[in-house]
């Protein structure tokens, strides 16, 4: 079964090195991720070149009046139209090289969806911070996904279909990521993806970034504030689901977690992400929640820690959180 470990900010040279402290099983692999100067290491389980040499290089460079906790008019939309260039591009070079006219629909969905979030990283790291779980933690969650697919199909209980519900959808990444993820893990795997977000404007950004991986079939945007609603209409009240991320307004991952639960919708073998759970104070209660839940036996959960997204410096978490038993 992949593992996953305590991780290691360790200063060297211009930026911090994040080391893996237990190996991973399975065949996930690790890259260190560094940054130094402009150049930016990638934890890929490919190892796949590092940002600067497979997009614009000149993006790598950000203004530090665009980092951390800078919000910018319109900068959904600009990095919209980055994402569209960026796949214009890599269209073009594949119709000049011939392309792989062998590669089935699934592989097309997983390769684009690495080009997109490669893109959407590169311009947050090059110009503008933004709030995506981005390249560094989504790398964290992806062997805790892969847990949460061996517990489906090993589980004679859960029939039907492997569902993901993501809180926050903002721009798509995390939903993206997650969709792609299970598509690279188990192409023959029946799931679904219901992700939610109450910005219009952003449901509009998030599905034309969803369009471009080609992943629409399995990725559903609703836009509501209530993951019950989203889910009594797209999942129905006697299914359960598989894998939550929690990556929206944090006073209310708490609340969503016990309406989950309330509604019969957390059974053994639920697995649960939560975000940000360092950098906001808010999510205190939150831990304690799961903390509490752990001591009673009802979940294990575990706290790893990396960096707040495309920062160098600034240290966050996830919370992962796995269901022993049914909870209602």
């Amino acid at each position: 079964m992949t593992t996953f470990g305590d991780i290691l900010l360790k200063n060297e040279g211009p930026g911090p090195t994040i080391i893996p402290m237990k190996a991973q099983k399975d065949g996930v692999g690790f890259a260190n991720l560094f940054y130094k100067d402009t150049e930016v290491g990638f934890w890929t389980d490919d190892l796949t070149q590092a940002l600067h040499s497979t997009h614009d290089a000149s993006l790598l460079k950000r203004d530090p009046a665009n980092g951390a906790w800078t919000f910018k008019a319109n900068a959904e939309l600009d990095l919209l139209q980055h994402v569209e260039n960026v796949m214009a591009m890599s269209d073009a070079n594949n119709a000049a090289v011939g392309g792989d006219g062998q590669r089935d629909a699934s592989d097309a969905s997983v390769d684009a969806a690495k080009t997109v979030l490669r893109a959407i990283d590169t311009y947050c790291l090059g110009k503008q911070w933004m709030y995506h779980v981005g390249h560094e933690k989504g790398e964290i969650m992806k062997p805790f996904l892969r847990e949460s697919i061996s517990s489906f199909s090993s589980n004679a209980d859960r029939t039907g279909r492997f569902i993901v519900v993501d809180v926050g959808t903002y721009c798509g990444y995390s939903a993206i990521l997650m969709a792609s993820t299970i598509k690279e893990i188990a192409p023959n795997l029946d799931f679904h993806v219901v992700s939610t977000e109450i910005n219009p404007k952003h449901i509009v950004v998030a599905k034309k970034m969803i369009q471009m991986t080609k992943l629409e079939k399995n990725i559903t945007v609703v836009q509501t504030g209530s993951v019950e609603a989203a889910l009594a209409e797209h999942v129905g009240s006697n299914n359960a689901v598989d894998f939550v991320f929690f990556d929206h307004a944090k006073d209310q991952y708490l609340s969503d977690l016990k309406t989950l639960e309330e509604n019969g919708y957390m059974k053994k073998g639920a697995r649960v992400v939560a975000d940000n759970v360092i950098v906001s104070e808010t999510l205190s209660i939150y831990r304690d929640y799961v903390e509490e839940l752990a001591d009673e036996g009802i979940v294990t959960t575990k706290l790893i820690f990396g960096r707040l997204e495309y920062t160098e410096n600034l240290k966050d978490g996830l919370e992962f959180t796995t269901y022993l038993q049914d909870r209602n």
